[in-house]
């Protein structure tokens, strides 16, 4: 009866493919959401225009392509033509002749090319694998149309300007997952080509380190002499010295000075000899300095790799995974990390956040304080390990990170007490509960009772009938507290031992409790002493939502089959999918939301963006203009303005919608 963290990790997984996946349909008539951040957000690559280097553009982790055209003081996102709104950029690369004319590379969707500036995209993927991810491009500076893409199927050539690709994989090592799989190629991670002899190139595999060809790739050599066989990250080549290079791995920072012929680790200094290492950059007029972004921060030396320095360090939201260099002016520099682009004027020594416009982040949960709507706090994921609380007091005009004493975790869960809203509760996927009395300022451990203080945390709900009671849903089942979250019993019968995904309680009876779980409802009307069985499984419940003015009628999301509705306290439920997509990958419900001023209205935030109803369900619209990430994972009505909606996406932050009176669907 129990659903492993892997199946989490699995379905965590599957709902980030979702967000690349879904296109988002607009509805007419509807009030427009707009954007109110937090910026930043998860930089995967960037790229200066070498002819323009105040021109910058960002490829970010399923928001898409970003560009500034003022050194990163403003941000605009570049969307016409791309597959979605919401795709992870992996790859950048300018034609070195042309510049207008650039290469990204998409998870999931191969190539797509822009011949004016980033305005406008096409696919370039003839001869690619279906559903290619590019890791990496490189284009021969000699040779503009013929450019390399790294793939997770090997290494592909293009001699037209990506119009169509052949593989040069036919050396590079294979890989036989099982008997009945045919054999793959390994996957590439990284390439970089010898600037002076284009016909040079090195490639990083995810497993088997560094390969050398001579013959544009009709040929590779193994070149791990010193080297282990590793993920390889980044690979940067000396332009003064092409047989210097620098490769930067999962296990270390490594250099040769004889063209990959051998390699020695480069770490004096480093914060530790093994640091993964995600991007290494060399500056163009002193190839003595060199910068290397890793899991520890940026890190810089001034003498060949010999000694290193940390220039950016112990800031929550690093690594350091992109890296640039102004060609023209070597002291500006620009990093990404997991919390948005920085950027240095003083050759790395100070550096400012310069994300206005970049809005990437993923929000996992969202509260509207009921008593001063203006305050709202928003819980982001960063990358898939760690987590940052922001809070605005203005509507979303500014952010501010808070949360002393909060873990730099996996965020899972956000309320706060309808009677006391500074009073929240935060429910953690790595590290338990946190309490917070003052707002967010300050938050304290409260897992007394719980099996250990790393337990997984899928729901909370407080009683709203009962200061001081909640529930959590748990990995290990559903904990109850009747003071504060001070200390915490198993609720007894079935919901305890299994992955407890979202708790309700009804508003009219205490006693009365709803959980929903991998396999269905289940039910308790005496506190949770003893459950029955809903008629809804074997449904993936996700989210439940109780109709406030009658609290017979409930609401159920499920994952991949849509909604579904009780009329009679949970005995019965009916599919209520009218107007939503088909059941399937598109229709995974995630968040509820009731008007409180009518209960006929409803809204129900999906991995295809903001549906709704105004007759209880019967049939929904969408509701998505302006919404730019399709994947909304939260949704709050602003109790005081109840036309006042708030969508926590992925990947695009917060939006906020205000509608009129009259505005129905």
């Amino acid at each position: 009866m129990f659903l492993s963290r892997h199946r989490h990790a699995a379905l965590a997984s599957v709902l980030a493919m979702l967000c690349s996946a879904t296109v988002i349909s607009v509805s007419a008539g509807a009030r427009t959401w707009t954007g109110i951040g937090p910026e930043g957000g998860d930089i995967r690559v960037l790229a200066i225009d070498p002819k323009a280097p105040e021109s910058l553009y960002a490829g970010t982790e399923d928001g898409g392509i970003f560009k500034s055209t003022n050194g990163g003081a403003s941000w605009k996102p570049l969307k016409v033509g791309l597959p979605a709104v919401n795709v992870s950029v992996y790859a950048l690369a300018f034609d070195p002749a042309f510049p207008r004319t650039i290469y990204a590379g998409i998870k999931f969707y191969g190539l797509f090319k822009s011949t004016d500036s980033g305005e406008s995209w096409t696919a370039a993927n003839t001869g690619l694998p279906r559903s290619s991810t590019v890791n990496a491009l490189a284009i021969a500076s000699s040779l503009t149309e013929t450019v390399y893409a790294a793939t997770f199927g090997g290494l592909f050539k293009s001699t037209n300007g990506g119009k169509s690709w052949s593989t040069v994989s036919a050396a590079l090592p294979r890989l036989q997952r099982s008997a009945d799989v045919p054999v793959e190629f390994k996957r590439v991670t990284i390439l970089a080509v010898d600037s002076t002899n284009p016909t040079t190139l090195y490639t990083g595999t995810d497993a088997d380190g560094v390969f050398k060809s001579t013959t544009a790739g009709r040929e590779w050599k193994s070149a791990n002499t010193g080297l282990p066989k590793t993920h390889v990250n980044a690979l940067a080549i000396d332009l003064r010295a092409p047989a210097t290079l620098y490769a930067g791995t999962d296990d270390g920072l490594f250099k040769s000075t004889n063209g990959g012929g051998s390699w020695t680790p480069v770490n004096l200094g480093l914060s530790r000899a093994a640091v993964p290492t995600y991007t290494v950059a060399i500056d163009r007029r002193d190839s003595r300095v060199i910068y290397a972004g890793m899991s520890d921060g940026l890190f810089r030396s001034v003498d060949g790799g010999k000694n290193w320095s940390p220039i950016i360090s112990g800031r929550a939201g690093f690594p350091v995974k992109a890296l640039v260099i102004d060609a023209t002016r070597p002291h500006i520099l620009y990093a990404g990390t997991l919390r948005g682009v920085l950027k240095s004027t003083t050759a790395g020594q100070s550096w400012s956040a310069v994300n206005k416009g970049l809005t990437n982040t993923f929000v996992e949960t969202l509260v509207v304080d009921p008593r001063t709507p203006n305050t709202l706090y928003a819980w982001t994921r960063i990358g898939w390990t760690a987590g940052l609380l922001f809070k605005t007091t203005d509507g979303g005009k500014s952010w501010s990170p808070i949360g002393g004493g909060l873990p730099n975790t996996y965020p899972s869960r956000l309320v706060s007490d309808p009677l006391s809203p500074t009073t929240l509760y935060a429910g953690t996927k790595r590290n338990g509960l946190f309490k917070s009395t003052n707002g967010g300022k300050s938050w304290s451990p409260i897992n007394a009772g719980l099996p250990r203080a790393q337990v997984e945390v899928f729901s909370l709900a407080i009683d709203p009938g009962i200061e001081s009671t909640l529930y959590a849903g748990t990995s290990g089942g559903l904990f109850m507290s009747v003071n504060g979250g001070e200390g915490w019993t198993p609720v007894k019968a079935e919901p305890n031992t299994q992955v407890v995904n979202t708790v309700a309680v009804d508003p009219t009876n205490h006693r009365t409790l709803y959980a929903g779980l991998k396999d269905g409802v289940f039910k308790s009307t005496d506190g949770g002493e003893t459950w029955s069985t809903s008629k809804l499984s074997p449904q993936y419940l996700l989210t439940l939502a109780i109709d406030p003015t009658n609290v017979r009628i409930l609401y159920a999301g499920t994952y991949l089959s849509g909604l579904f509705q009780s009329t009679n306290g949970g005995e019965n439920w009916n599919s209520i999918n009218t107007g939503l997509p088909e059941p399937g990958a598109q229709n995974t419900a995630l968040a509820f939301a009731i008007d409180p001023t009518d209960s006929k209205t409803v809204y129900v935030a999906t991995s295809s963006g903001v549906f709704k109803s105004t007759n209880g369900g019967e049939r929904w619209v969408a509701f998505n203009a302006g919404l730019t990430n399709s994947f909304v994972k939260a949704l709050v009505i602003d109790s005081t303005v109840p036309k006042r909606i708030y969508a926590g996406t992925q990947g695009g932050g917060v939006f906020v919608l205000q509608e009129s009176v009259s505005s129905g669907d």
